[in-house]
């Protein structure tokens, strides 16, 4: 059986930096490209995250990861490669702080599924963060955020940073870097704002 440890730290991946600043719509699509380490196995993947304004301080948000492994897992009886899904649903609050930094909140509900050998595990709990977004100008937006997740009764606290450019609004690139006790993984995405 797989450790629970393995299920937390693939959940910490998915609670993606939300899109919101001073001047920014809340309402996006964007897909990504993970690719790090968790639980002292390197994972890639794809994800793709959304976000809906509900009004000028609430937004619902959703994210859905696959994540896989190439190394071998040994699980007591053979060993084998690793895949992972991984879903979020939360809600999220935010207040102005300055004229171009937004203090955000996000509780979300999160599960997690891992496969090898034709065995799988799955996990849910719950996640929360508390950060700052930044726009300076109107090409560059940075965020800082600290993450907390409890995961079948297992809890994990970590943090993420990110930059964003904007290409040419709607389209926006991004760059961002998350750690946890179990968790270093850097995400690349392309987001298009509504």
């Amino acid at each position: 059986m797989f450790k629970k440890s393995l299920l937390l730290a693939s959940i910490c991946t998915s609670l993606a930096l939300p899109a919101i600043a001073s001047d920014l719509s809340y309402t996006y699509i964007g897909v990504s490209y993970e690719t790090g380490e968790v639980a002292d196995l390197d994972f890639d993947g794809f994800g793709i995250q959304g976000s809906v304004a509900l009004n000028d301080s609430f937004f619902l948000l959703g994210d859905y990861t696959s994540l896989g492994s190439d190394d071998e897992f040994d699980i007591g009886f053979g060993s084998d490669d690793i895949d992972a899904e991984q879903l979020v649903l939360g809600v999220g609050f935010h207040t102005p702080v300055s004229n171009i930094v937004d203090f955000v909140a996000i509780l979300a509900y999160a599960e997690a599924e891992v496969k090898t050998r034709g065995l799988k595990e799955d996990g849910n709990g719950y996640l929360v963060s508390a950060g700052v977004r930044s726009k300076p100008t109107d090409k560059l937006e940075f965020a800082a955020f600290i993450n907390y997740s409890d995961i079948e009764n297992e809890s994990e606290t970590g943090y993420a940073l990110g930059a964003r450019y904007f290409v040419l609004p709607p389209a926006s690139l991004g760059l961002g870097y998350e750690s946890a006790d179990d968790v270093d993984v850097f995400v690349f995405d392309i987001r298009f704002d509504f």
